[in-house]
């Protein structure tokens, strides 16, 4: 039935609230599926031991999050408002109405329907509900129970009335209804036209609007060179980058007031007074909102004072996501067929988001020339890696190149800073910083220098996968293999050590004595089942964190927001200014592979302090001094490692020197440079190569079926020579006797018959044999034999077999003087004669 059926305001109301549970129910449960069972990567500050913890944002204070909850708390209020409002039918029971038993008489039903008229009768009870129960309920009953068609329609149907029909309502507002043709048709368009509508042209705007997380238009200010001032060019400066960056069409969304403007005009006086902007510099007539975020963010990487109303948080939560699709527009290949980049601008993009991160002035950071391998490091030296630090200005950094008082301990750059031990960085920036700073400002400089990460690389190397050269063309990988170090991780070892139970101090001082006193064994299954022991014992005895599919913080003191760390690889030829490939990566499985190489290196420090308190009589004491060094090392390269692989086209002919740099887009200072050199070979050059290798093969399989073959010949001269002279004298007179009756071959001229009568010694008929093998009639016979090119290998044992069978016999004497005709030659034993 229609919603007309429906009666009472509860019904109605619970109809209303099962509409808006459908509602509901499509938004919260999608949502919350998501955030059960979505991508989650928890967020680890790492190294910050000592620092006052960071108050987080309450999770309720989220917008989204605040959502969330109101939106379960609405559906759960609509669920309970639907169970308590709806009017559920209760099912007819005449029995119960009337107050008898199932097996009740009709003597008894008849008295009980009596007794309820008494009371529920209208000339009895004037009550109109009374009379409504009556009529209804009690003389329903009875006819139910006394007529028998009745009673036949309740146990079929359970009512006596026969099949009842379903009754329906509209899940739909009382408003809809009030006018049903007019109302439903409202709601169709609304909700069925235009609502979808609205949603596909926004989603085809957005499409069209964006592209990769980024305006359409911004990459057109970024990428066009023709139109566009500020675009990448081949040999983009790290100074140039803010400006680029600032141009992008997100910022102009950010409107600015009118009323602003002085204080645009005032910050760019702060900024012209410490020369970050230079008075004559064109603003290429931009957009209000485009100087505004220039302005914005170069004062905060000069650590000027902004204020609120020109909204620079709001600038600044935008950078990391539009310096991220800056760096992939600035590695857009550039160089046909091979698909190279820029090396320059990509660097200085990323050089760039490091000043950003850690508000250090791009002038501190100048771009880097690359040099020769040993002097790869010397770029992380400088007053850049300094400046981020928390509490350290210029003058601090005066302060710590004079050094200590005593003049000792001189720090010049940060990795020097980081190579200092525990009590000396902290005496060391204790006396450098201000006093107003404290304890509290020192320890938190001492953290972050311990936090800071350093990349060990264990394996480079560029090659072609399978080949043993490489082509141009050819798809070339360069493989680095490496592990991330943080000072923070000895830290955390020596506070777990200090918080170790009784039971595994002691577990763990017997595997170091276990280790040390079986390290003299050259048993190689042993050193194996031992390496594996030691790297069992420490997962149990320490914690080391699972940091798989986590997030690693970066520690940035001045940026307001949550950053992860972020790893860029860089392979090309910086000369050239050519970038191969490129990557971006997450390090946290270097993370906790960096962790178990300390921890194995504090194992180690703790077996060669064992074998220091050895005594030198002892048994096995030299062994164990000789080879536990190298057991040592073996073990602490099974920590593991993190494998990054570049793959990129094989450049030109030539010899070159590839430039590795690894970049975080978080710090300054912790970077690494390699170099490996590769030569590539020309196809043409290859390919004559290769066919100088073939020829080879084959002349060598020639020579050396030719050797087979004259071992053949030689065995069938001998072979032949044997069957001659075995010939007696009184077959000599047999062939002669047919020439006297003229049926025998020609008489043979008298040099032959001179020949034959000759005895030769040994010698001379050792070299008739040898003439006689040289000989081009045997050479060329059909009959010579090379095993090699019938593919079987003769063994010694049937030499006489392959004789017999593959050398020419010589003819027997009955055959040669029977049937022969004069002139004719001999037969030679076939078919055919």
């Amino acid at each position: 039935d229609a919603a007309g059926d429906v009666s009472g305001a509860g019904g109605e109301s619970a109809l209303v609230s099962v509409f808006f549970v459908a509602i509901l129910s499509v938004i919260v449960f999608p949502w919350t599926l998501s955030k059960l069972f979505g991508e989650k990567k928890e967020e680890i500050s790492v190294g910050m031991q000592g620092r006052p913890p960071v108050k987080k944002r309450p999770w309720i204070k989220s917008n989204g999050n605040f959502c969330f909850v109101l939106f379960w708390a609405i559906l759960i209020w609509l669920c309970i408002s639907v169970a308590y409002n709806s009017n559920h039918e209760e099912q007819f029971d005449p029995f119960a109405i009337l107050e008898v038993p199932t097996s009740a008489s009709a003597k008894q039903i008849k008295s009980a329907y009596r007794k309820l008229s008494l009371i529920y009768h209208p000339d009895k009870n004037p009550d109109p509900q009374a009379a409504d129960y009556f009529s209804n309920y009690v003389s329903k009953a009875y006819k139910t129970l006394t007529d028998e068609k009745a009673r036949k329609n309740y146990e079929l149907y359970g009512h006596p009335d026969g099949p009842s029909s379903t009754k329906f309502g509209w899940a739909l507002p009382e408003s809809l209804m009030n006018n049903k043709k007019v109302s439903l048709f409202g709601f169709i368009v609304v909700f069925l036209i235009i609502l979808p509508t609205s949603f596909a042209m926004c989603w085809l705007y957005d499409s069209k609007r964006y592209a990769n997380n980024v305006m359409v238009e911004t990459l057109g200010i970024w990428l066009n060179q023709a139109q566009s001032p500020v675009h990448i060019k081949q040999a983009h400066s790290i100074h140039r980058v803010i400006e680029t960056l600032t141009c992008a069409a997100e910022f102009a969304e950010l409107p600015v007031q009118k009323k602003h403007y002085p204080l645009l005009e005032s910050l760019m006086k702060n900024l012209i007074r410490y020369k970050a902007l230079k008075e004559g510099d064109k603003m290429f007539k931009k957009k209000v909102e485009l100087v505004r975020s220039h302005f914005t963010v170069l004062a905060w990487t000069h650590r000027i004072v902004c204020a609120k109303e020109l909204k620079q948080y709001r600038v600044l939560r935008m950078v990391p996501k539009l310096m991220g699709e800056l760096v992939k527009a600035a590695a857009l290949p550039r160089i046909a067929r091979h698909n190279f980049c820029w090396f320059a601008p990509t660097q200085a993009v990323i050089e760039t988001m490091q000043c950003i991160i850690q508000a250090v002035p791009t002038e501190v950071k100048r771009p880097r020339t690359q040099g020769s391998g040993s002097n790869a490091g010397k770029a992380s030296k400088g007053n850049a890696g300094l400046f981020q630090l928390p509490y350290v200005s210029e003058d601090v950094i005066k302060v710590l190149a004079k050094g200590t008082k005593d003049g000792k301990m001189k720090v010049k750059g940060l990795d020097e800073l980081m190579a200092l031990s525990d009590g000396d960085l902290r005496r060391l920036l204790t006396e450098s910083l201000d006093k107003e700073v404290g304890e509290d400002g020192v320890q938190e400089c001492f953290a972050m220098v311990r936090a800071l990460p350093v990349i060990d690389v264990e394996e480079c190397k560029c090659y072609c996968d399978q080949e043993e050269e490489i082509v141009v063309f050819d798809p070339t990988i360069c493989e680095l293999k490496l592990k991330l170090r943080r000072g923070a991780h000895l830290a955390t070892i020596a506070e777990q050590q200090q918080n170790m139970s009784a039971d595994q101090k002691s577990a763990y001082d017997s595997l170091v004595d276990k280790y040390v006193t079986k390290a003299g064994s050259s048993d190689s299954e042993q050193g194996k089942k031992l390496d594996q022991e030691v790297l069992d014992t420490l997962a149990e005895v320490y914690d080391i964190p699972n940091t798989k599919g986590q997030v690693m913080t970066a520690v940035a003191p001045r940026w307001p927001y949550k950053k992860p760390e972020k790893w860029y690889f860089l392979c090309g030829d910086l000369k050239a200014n050519l970038l191969y490939s490129y990557g971006c990566v997450e390090m946290e499985e270097a993370e906790e592979c960096g962790f178990r190489a300390a921890l194995l290196e504090q194992f180690s420090k703790r077996c060669f302090s064992r074998l220091a308190k050895m005594g030198k009589n002892e048994y096995g004491y030299e062994g164990i001094k000789k080879l536990l060094p190298g057991k040592l090392e073996a073990l602490e390269k099974k920590c593991g490692n993190r494998a990054v692989r570049l793959g990129f086209r094989a450049p030109p002919a030539g010899e070159y020197e590839v430039s590795v740099m690894v970049f975080c887009d978080s710090y300054l200072g912790c970077d690494k440079f390699l170099t490996r050199k590769i030569k590539v070979d020309s196809k043409a050059r290859s390919a004559a190569a290769k066919d100088k290798e073939v020829s080879e093969k084959k002349k060598k399989k020639m020579e050396k079926s030719h050797e087979k073959q004259r071992k053949a010949k030689a065995r069938a001269a001998e072979a032949h020579a044997a069957s001659l002279m075995s010939i007696d004298d009184d077959e000599t007179t047999s062939l002669q006797s047919p020439q006297a009756n003229g049926d025998g071959p020609p008489e043979l001229e008298e040099e032959s018959s001179e020949d034959s009568d000759v005895e030769y010694s040994d010698e001379e008929q050792e070299q008739q044999l040898v003439d006689y093998a040289d000989d081009e009639s045997i050479a060329d016979s059909d009959y010579s034999y090379d095993s090699q090119d019938t593919g079987t290998s003769i063994d010694e044992d049937f030499e006489e077999l392959e004789m017999k069978h593959w050398t020419v016999q010589p003819p027997a004497a009955e055959d040669m003087g029977k049937g022969a005709k004069p002139g004719a030659a001999p037969p030679c034993g076939s078919a055919c004669c």
